[in-house]
């Protein structure tokens, strides 16, 4: 997660090198990653496949700016 700076640059916050879904994981129906969403102050991770085997999830996190830290929220399936 990028925090936007008082120059208009942008600072690493958090990281998370195994949130995103990998490229084979969609099998036959390829990537399922879909996007990214910052939505009422939520990061959210969606993947999704359509298909035999259709699946969506979202992995939600938000950001306190208190405490300096992300947090995970929930996982929608």
């Amino acid at each position: 997660m990028l925090l936007g700076q008082s120059d208009g640059s942008y600072k690493l916050a958090i990281r998370n090198d195994n949130i995103v879904e990998c490229i084979d994981c969609g099998g036959m129906f390829g990537d399922p990653f879909v996007g990214t969403t910052i939505q009422n102050g939520n990061v959210l991770i969606e993947h999704g496949i359509a298909g035999g085997q259709h699946w969506e999830k979202t992995i939600t996190f938000k950001f306190d700016k208190t405490r300096k830290i992300g947090f995970f929220t929930k996982t929608i399936s």
